[in-house]
């Protein structure tokens, strides 16, 4: 049985590279933990000073090869992120939200799914 192939989707523009790193390295660890193959923007193969235009289309060409997106807190606030968001909606990709938690599971879970883009499963 294969992997499910997990998109990390979250804020980088504008972010402080260092902490947009140990992020999306915390999000993969966690990832990997429970059997996933997390698929990270931040190797997607393109230098870093290419355009932002640039990175959004081979990010969102990764994520249609993906099942599922992790969506890290904050992803509202990311005009990438959203488009990510509506693409997983749109190709029927399944969302899974990253929620604070206290000391548990490295201060992540999976808070909801959604399944298919339209409904919402604990």
């Amino acid at each position: 049985m294969s992997k499910q192939k997990v998109y990390i989707s979250g804020a980088i523009t504008g972010c402080h590279m260092e902490d947009v790193e140990a992020r999306f390295e915390r999000a993969k660890k966690m990832l990997e933990k429970v059997n996933c193959e997390p698929v990270s923007p931040l190797e997607n193969g393109l230098p870093p000073n290419a355009t932002w235009e640039a990175h959004m289309a081979r990010d969102l060409e990764m994520l249609s090869e993906c099942d599922a997106v992790f969506m890290l807190d904050g992803w509202e606030q990311s005009r990438g992120c959203q488009i990510e968001f509506r693409t997983a909606i749109e190709h029927r990709i399944s969302i899974i939200f990253e929620q604070k938690r206290n000391n548990e599971n490295n201060g992540l879970h999976k808070a909801a799914k959604i399944n298919s883009g339209d409904k919402l499963v604990s």
